[in-house]
C-alpha cells in the first residue's frame, strides 16, 4: 500500500516535466476556474468588498494552479511564496471537504450537488502531489504574510460572513464551532507540513531536471 502511494506520488510529480501534461493541466484548471467563478459569482458579488480577497476557495485555487502550470510551461521562475500558498490552500481545503460536507449533510441531508463539490475540490487538491517537490523555504516575512492570509480567512469565514453557509440562520452554532476548529487545526498541520517540505525536497532525488515536450 505504502509503495503504491509512493509510485502514484512519483507519477503525479513527473507530470510537471512534460509540456503535454502541463498543457492538459492548464486546460483542466482553467475550465475549473471559469466554472467555479460562474457558479460562485452571485455569492462573490454579495460579499463586502474588503472581504473579497478572503472569500474565494474553488474559484481561486484552480486559477492559481493554472497560473503556476503556465509559468512552468513557459520556463519562467515561479515565486516560492506562490507555491507555498497554493500548496497550503489546496491540501487544507482538500482535507476539509471530507470533514465539512459529510458533517453538513449529516445535518441538512444528502445532496448530489454537495457530493459533486467534494469531487470538484478533490480534483484540484490532488494536484498538490505535482507541486509538492517545488515547495521551498521562503523568507520569514513571506511565511508571515501567507500564514496571516489563512489566519484572517479562517476568522473571516467564521465571524465576518465570507463563507456562505455560515450565514444560514438555521445553521447550528455547534456545527459552526466544530467546523471552525477543524479548519484551524487542519491549517496548522498543513502549514507545519509546508515548513518541513523544503528539507524533505532537499534530500530527495528529483525525477527530472527540466520540462520536455
Amino acid at each position: 500500500m505504502k509503495k503504491s502511494l509512493f509510485k502514484l506520488a512519483a507519477k503525479m510529480d513527473a507530470l510537471k516535466y512534460s509540456k503535454k501534461a502541463l498543457a492538459g493541466l492548464i486546460a483542466l484548471d482553467l475550465f475549473m476556474a471559469v466554472g467555479s467563478n460562474i457558479a460562485d459569482w452571485p455569492w462573490l458579488m454579495s460579499v463586502k468588498w474588503y472581504l473579497m480577497p478572503f472569500t474565494p476557495i474553488c474559484s481561486l485555487y484552480p486559477l492559481t494552479l493554472a497560473i503556476w502550470f503556465s509559468l512552468r510551461y513557459a520556463g519562467k521562475k515561479i515565486p516560492a511564496w506562490f507555491t507555498n500558498f497554493i500548496f497550503i490552500g489546496i491540501i487544507s481545503y482538500g482535507i476539509m471537504t471530507y470533514i465539512y460536507y459529510p458533517a453538513y449533510m449529516a445535518w441538512d441531508g444528502v445532496h448530489w450537488r454537495l457530493i459533486g463539490n467534494m469531487v470538484w475540490v478533490s480534483v484540484y487538491a490532488f494536484q498538490s502531489l505535482i507541486i509538492a517537490s517545488e515547495v521551498k523555504r521562503i523568507p520569514f516575512y513571506q511565511y508571515a504574510l501567507v500564514i496571516g492570509y489563512f489566519v484572517f480567512k479562517d476568522y473571516s469565514d467564521r465571524y465576518l460572513g465570507s463563507f456562505i453557509d455560515i450565514l444560514r440562520p438555521d445553521f447550528p452554532e455547534y456545527l459552526k464551532n466544530y467546523l471552525f476548529y477543524a479548519l484551524v487545526i487542519t491549517h496548522i498541520a498543513i502549514i507545519g507540513l509546508a515548513l518541513l517540505m523544503p528539507e524533505f525536497n532537499r534530500k530527495r532525488t528529483p525525477a527530472a531536471s527540466g520540462v520536455t515536450a
